[in-house]
């Protein structure tokens, strides 16, 4: 039973983590309807560059945050300016926006091979230690990752009460009837960027308390955030962070019966599984931002 519940509380923080990425590629997709799998390389980015700037020089952590959160945003609006804008301009299949989104990606995870090497780099900054809520055992980075919940509320609420929110959310569901109304696609699409990419910051942070810095970690995250939010299904945020828990829970509970190295597979396993039976997510209309 111990067991049980310490993989139970495992899986609700690190599928906490996997909504926070879920909301960040979710805000991007939904609106864009670009399967924006650059998002990786932005989440690599962010987590980086607060590596080099608080354990390299030796930055207060508050301050390396603070510069890697617009950096990320401007990263994944100079994405959106520089190479998805020229080909919805000349009327690009969704295969060259996803070929284009997956180079980026590719060259990227390249380039941090490159410059801070193929092993894992640890976060000293951020202490790791056990805590013991009874016979349960987390450590400091699983309760971190529970924080991820405010962001998302915050997101939410964005959402829902600004006028950018609220044109995000038209332009997500019916892009021509908002254009028609005199809603800016372009700015629209800018503003997605940005916020999507500012949340990757904490999101990576958590996952770099917890796993350490790989150039592979955008891949990895990538791939879980955007079947988190094809599983839910693409009618707002809400329902791929819901989603991304229940992988989360998932994926703990799984190592008790299938060897670790099978936890992805579970993921993808359960995403062919939904295709096949509700293309239009779990949810369907259920969740509406």
């Amino acid at each position: 039973m111990t067991i049980l519940l310490t993989l139970l509380l495992l899986g609700l923080t690190v599928g906490s983590m996997y909504a926070l990425f879920a909301v960040s590629f979710g805000l991007i997709y939904n609106v864009t309807h670009i399967f924006h799998f650059a998002h990786g390389a932005v989440i690599s980015a962010g987590g980086y560059l607060v590596y080099v700037l608080v354990q390299l020089l030796g930055w207060p952590v508050w301050l390396g945050i603070a510069a890697a959160i617009p950096f990320a945003a401007l990263l994944g609006a100079a994405i959106e300016l520089f190479f998805y804008r020229p080909l919805r301009r000349r009327n690009a299949p969704h295969v060259a926006f996803f070929l284009t989104s997956v180079g980026i990606l590719t060259v990227a995870e390249g380039l941090f091979g490159v410059i801070f090497g193929p092993g894992v780099l640890s976060l000293k900054f951020l202490p790791l230690a056990a805590i013991h809520i009874g016979d349960v055992s987390v450590t400091t980075a699983n309760l971190s990752m529970l924080s991820a919940w405010v962001f998302i509320a915050l997101v939410v609420v964005f959402l829902l009460a600004t006028r950018s929110g609220r044109f995000m959310r038209a332009v997500a569901d019916t892009p021509e009837v908002a254009k028609s109304t005199g809603i800016d696609l372009e700015g629209t699409y800018i503003w997605s960027f940005l916020l999507g990419s500012a949340l990757t910051v904490p999101a990576m942070l958590m996952y770099a308390w917890y796993q350490g810095l790989t150039p592979a970690a955008g891949l990895s995250t990538i791939l879980i955030s955007s079947a988190a939010v094809i599983i839910g299904g693409r009618t707002g945020v809400l329902a791929g962070a819901i989603a991304a828990l229940g992988l989360g829970i998932l994926q703990a509970v799984a190592i008790v019966f299938l060897p670790s190295g099978w936890q992805d597979a579970v993921v993808f396993s359960v995403l062919f599984f939904v295709i096949a039976l509700r293309p239009n997510g779990v949810f369907g209309l259920a969740f509406r931002w």
